[in-house]
């Protein structure tokens, strides 16, 4: 939704009643990424109603705070932060992280975003050079698309062809 200038508001005889403001620019997730391609041009006009059925006001609350922390690990450590999320960690463990030479960290995500997002906070304490290999679906947010390789996790006839190139930058 567009916003140039604030409209008044007038009453039925016309006299302006007051300003209408618009509201503070939230993040709001393109549609056509869930949406397959015939159906993006009338699934793009219910954006605004699936996020606000979809996405929690405390999770977009959330959101908004973080994004003002910056991107990657502060990004994710602030999200994180924001949602109430804590997560413990042996310090040992990190210590088992190379520092320098090449690793592959494999984690399951049963918990979607949140464990990927706690694997960003975590690491960046040991390597600044990480990448999360992550379903191509997280690419719509702009804070952690530069530390993440995006692949295409569905059995769709151009997945294999769309994943091609990341899966290369992965080994890289």
């Amino acid at each position: 939704m567009n916003f140039i200038t604030p409209s008044p508001w007038r009453n039925r005889a016309g006299a302006n009643i007051g300003q209408c403001t618009p509201p503070r620019r939230r993040f709001r997730y393109p549609c056509r990424r869930f949406s397959p391609g015939r159906c993006a041009p009338w699934a793009e006009p219910l954006a605004p109603a699936l996020h606000k059925l979809l996405i929690p006001t405390e999770v977009m609350d959330s959101f908004e705070n973080a994004r003002q922390s910056g991107t990657g690990a502060r990004f994710a450590r602030r999200l994180l932060e924001s949602l109430d999320i804590r997560f413990q960690l042996d310090d040992g463990d990190l210590e088992r992280i190379p520092a320098r030479s090449p690793a592959i960290i494999v984690a399951n995500h049963p918990y979607g975003i949140v464990e990927g997002l706690i694997l960003m906070a975590l690491l960046d304490r040991v390597r600044q050079d990480l990448k999360i290999l992550a379903n191509s679906l997280l690419g719509g947010i702009p804070e952690l698309r530069e530390q993440m390789i995006l692949v295409n996790p569905f059995q769709t006839p151009t997945a294999q062809v769309e994943n091609r190139a990341p899966l290369r930058a992965a080994l890289d």
